[in-house]
């Protein structure tokens, strides 16, 4: 009997506590219990918080933000044997998800319900966030020579601009490649979230360096090109 196996990417996802449970309940349904089969994982920090089923899990005394999870269940059929199941390993560099089944339309089924779960909960920032790696560093390749060029010519309020632009894209840089920033997986569990993160707050920041920037290249010209 073939096997349907699929191991496949997430896209950017913002999840609160009922979206989790949501979650569980999509994974689990139409799979029989069966004690200790299913497993349910969350981490923050050098924390590991495990139980055999997400109500389980949810009543401990958990912290309002984790870092990651990992779901797994799996399906018996009359022989005793695995047929079917889900994984799925979020955390804020890595979203990925496993599905397989010996009954293809369940596993087609399953894989399409997730990929709608996880569409639906795109944050804002989600079709940005591929290729925002590459935009840090091209804005940042420009933003550098234009301080030296501001400092050369004695512009020192332009110079600084720019320089607080490099600055503040460097440490954004950093905080994206290891997940602080524009996180791929964003779990809040409990508590209020902040009205100002920090996204917003580097785009901001960003943005008044990068029009400093612009500005004192625009007066530049104009200057170069005045009689």
């Amino acid at each position: 009997m073939p096997e349907f196996r699929k191991l496949f990417d997430l896209p950017a996802s913002n999840l609160s506590r009922s979206d989790v449970e949501a979650l569980g309940r999509l994974i689990c349904d139409g799979l029989p219990l069966v004690p200790k089969c299913f497993e349910f994982v969350f981490r923050a920090g050098d924390i590991t918080y495990r139980a055999y089923s997400l109500a389980e899990l949810l009543a401990q005394e958990l912290p309002n933000s984790i870092d990651s999870l990992e779901f797994r269940v799996h399906g018996w059929n009359d022989d005793n044997n695995i047929d079917r199941g889900v994984a799925i390993n979020l955390g804020r560099i890595t979203a990925s998800c496993q599905v397989h089944s010996l009954d293809e339309v369940w596993f087609k089924g399953k894989t399409q319900q997730l990929v709608e779960f996880f569409t639906t909960r795109r944050p804002w920032y989600g079709t940005i966030r591929p290729g925002f790696a590459g935009v840090l560093g091209a804005m940042q390749g420009m933003a550098f020579p234009a301080c030296i060029y501001f400092l050369w010519n004695r512009q020192f309020l332009f110079a600084i601009a720019s320089g607080f632009t490099v600055l503040i894209l460097g440490k954004s840089l950093g905080a994206f490649i290891r997940g602080g920033l524009f996180p791929l997986t964003n779990i809040h569990l409990g508590g209020t979230p902040e009205r100002i993160n920090k996204e917003i707050a580097m785009i901001i920041f960003t943005g008044i360096g990068a029009i400093g920037t612009v500005t004192g290249v625009i007066v530049q010209l104009f200057q170069k090109g005045s009689p």
